[in-house]
């Protein structure tokens, strides 16, 4: 999937993520308090997709290379060590700016990411489930 559809999808999802908090709260003057709340959990949000996205590349870097030998980021634009450290890097940063919105959102973030992590190793393994896990991680 190409770099920019991957990025409209993220920014998508956030864009939905800000409607909704923006119908929870009930008036714009309420949206507007919690707007640098709302850009710190943007922030954390677009680091950890960032990095699920590209663990996810690494991690099925044979079978995009035989699928979609065209269209593969890693391994041949990005060197396979380099998307490991990014992803580490992203997926930190994230938890990072998690620790910034309140209290909370930590506990809503961690156990997120390690889902996420866990999905990108294991979703070639888990057959008829892998529909049931996606559903989990997005719920």
């Amino acid at each position: 999937m190409p770099l920019l559809v991957k990025l409209g999808k993220m920014f998508s999802i956030l864009a939905g993520v800000l409607t909704i908090s923006a119908y929870a709260c009930g008036s714009v003057g309420c949206c507007v308090a919690l707007l640098p709340a709302f850009l710190k959990g943007f922030a954390s949000l677009f680091f950890i997709l960032c990095a699920g996205y590209l663990m996810n590349d690494l991690c099925d870097m044979e079978y995009d290379g035989f699928n979609r030998p065209g269209n593969v980021f890693v391994g041949h634009r990005l060197p396979a060590g380099l998307a490991g450290r990014a992803v580490t890097a992203l997926f930190a940063a994230g938890i990072i700016c998690a620790f910034f919105v309140n209290p909370w959102f930590p506990a809503v973030i961690l156990p997120l990411s390690a889902a996420l992590a866990l999905y990108n190793l294991y979703s070639k393994r888990l057959g008829i489930f892998k529909e049931a896990a996606i559903s989990l991680i997005v719920v």
